[in-house]
């Protein structure tokens, strides 16, 4: 897989694909706390669910799947018997979810996609069960398709974090050629909607470094907050740019002003050692372009 920095494999919290409520603690004492309503006048099918996601939550994967299969099994039950005007089945119906879930922590990534195109068939608007369709999508090397689930799942969600853009970015890389244009304009919406955080404008910088479009990445960087540019970190990155795109002045100048700010920082963080070697690294960088 193509990797850049500050881009990772997200995995969007799965948790929130559901609006059942479980116990707090750890799983085996919500474990317990879930047994016990075994015993009173509650739904079944509605405990084993629970208890699957706990189990999921808890990554026992084997235990889970056998609770969603029972869930299922008393789902089948119950339209057989016509007891089921007496079940929240909209909620039950959150196990066919929790199955494309487990299938694909357990690597079974056709069997997945088969569960969750049934569940998405019913629920086309699930913000979570569109994200770990992206993300089985990917582990099957379909890139695309990957990169459409983000789409529609950030036309859906609520979420106030990157996650989702970046995401997308990620499966977009991984495309051979990569779509330039749907990449700037992904990243782009995103800085319109979260405004110019470093996690989005980071991997921009690097995608154009790497690409060879220098200015571009010049530009970018020119975009980071007004805090950000301050800093000795962002100086040198500048600076390593400039550089790269045969810029020497520009790139000794900026090497030099990372130097000057460094010395100015109070010593007990001139002493830290990732201020060390990057003082190093400047003044190593400084002497290449002499």
């Amino acid at each position: 897989m193509k990797r850049l920095k500050g881009i990772g494999v997200f995995l969007i919290a799965s948790a929130s694909a559901t609006n059942l409520v479980w116990p707090h603690g750890t799983g085996h004492s919500r474990i317990e706390q879930i047994n016990k309503k075994f015993e009173q006048d509650v739904d079944p099918a509605k405990i084993y669910l629970q208890r699957a996601i706990i189990h999921a939550d808890s990554k026992h994967w084997k235990e889970a799947l056998t609770d969603l299969k029972r869930v299922q099994e008393l789902r089948k039950q119950y339209r057989k018997d016509g007891t089921d005007s007496n079940v929240d089945d909209s909620e039950l119906a959150q196990a066919d979810y929790w199955l494309a879930y487990v299938y694909f922590h357990q690597g079974n990534l056709e069997q997945a996609k088969e569960t969750l195109d049934g569940y998405l068939a019913r629920h086309p608007r699930a913000v979570g069960a569109l994200s770990l369709n992206a993300k089985i999508l990917t582990a099957l090397n379909n890139f695309f398709d990957a990169e459409r689930e983000y789409d529609k799942a950030i036309v859906f969600s609520t979420q106030h974090s990157p996650d989702l853009y970046l995401a997308r970015l990620a499966v977009q890389i991984e495309q051979d050629p990569m779509p330039l244009d749907r990449v700037e304009t992904g990243v782009s919406l995103g800085i319109k909607r979260f405004g110019n955080l470093v996690v989005l404008l980071e991997p921009m910088v690097d995608l154009y470094v790497e690409s060879k479009l220098y200015n571009k990445a010049l530009d970018k960087l020119d975009d980071y907050p007004e805090a950000v540019k301050s800093t000795p970190q962002w100086l040198f990155r500048k600076g390593e740019v400039l550089a790269i795109g045969q810029q020497a002045e520009l790139a000794r100048d900026y090497y030099g002003q990372v130097l000057k700010k460094i010395a100015e920082l109070p010593e007990h963080r001139q002493s830290i050692p990732a201020m060390k070697d990057l003082k190093s690294m400047a003044e190593k960088e400084l002497k290449k372009l002499r």
